[in-house]
């Protein structure tokens, strides 16, 4: 996290040392990615998968993938891969900033999916039964989840691509609050194939029943995050 944030700063810094340089009005269409980190505490979770397999499952630094849509509001789809948590969301929100700002902060409202999967885990003495063995098993908790994000692109630390100027190399940060309500009962199952339809599309269903006996996971995570991308005008 201290690597996170040390990165977000010296980016920070860059976009106040390079503010005359590079376009300066903010892109319609942005599709970014970068590295982030959920950070969530989960001591009673923790303490049962120390005490019993001798794991500590805290993620690292990982991944995600961001597709935007902005200008006075910001509408974005926001995945994020923080092994073993997926997030996987959509925001909305509004400019705070004024257009010729060197920062387009954005503050959204927040809806999706916050799920946790360990493939390391098993519920304690639970017998496979005979359509399990042979799986990858996997223990898993699939949370709605609502939050706040402080999306902010960095509008002068950008730099046409072409002639026309019709696209920008674009970059920024954001941090995400998300709680999630109703935390759901672990399932121990695995995937099976569920069949392909006609356009060869496979689908697969989790196969899998609820187990009892583990603590559940936080209620409350952060998920911080340093982007670049391609914005469109």
């Amino acid at each position: 996290m201290k690597k996170l944030f040390a990165v977000l700063l010296s980016a920070s810094i860059c976009s106040h040392v390079f503010a005359q340089s590079g376009a300066s009005s903010q892109p319609k269409f942005i599709i970014d990615g970068g590295v982030n980190q959920v950070s969530i505490n989960n001591p009673s979770f923790n303490g049962w998968a120390m005490s019993n397999y001798g794991k500590n499952e805290n993620p690292g630094v990982s991944g995600f993938f961001d597709l935007a849509v902005t200008g006075k509001w910001d509408a974005n789809l926001h995945i994020a891969a923080a092994n073993p948590f997926l997030v996987a969301g959509i925001e909305f929100g509004k400019r705070l900033t004024k257009p010729n700002s060197p920062l387009a902060m954005y503050l959204n409202l927040d809806w999706g999916d916050f799920d946790a999967m360990f493939n390391d885990l098993a519920p304690l003495n639970y017998t496979l039964t005979p359509d399990q063995q042979g799986q990858q098993m996997q223990l898993k908790s699939s949370n709605t989840f609502f939050g706040i994000t402080s999306r902010n692109y960095f509008s002068r630390l950008q730099f046409y691509i072409g002639k026309a100027h019709r696209g920008v190399f674009t970059s920024g940060f954001y941090v995400t609050g998300g709680w999630t309500p109703f935390r759901k009962q672990w399932r121990y199952g695995y995937y099976e194939d569920d069949g392909t339809d006609a356009d060869g599309v496979t689908t697969y269903n989790f196969n899998s029943v609820k187990v009892y006996n583990i603590p559940t996971i936080n209620n409350f995570f952060i998920d911080t995050g340093f982007f670049v991308g391609i914005g469109l005008f």
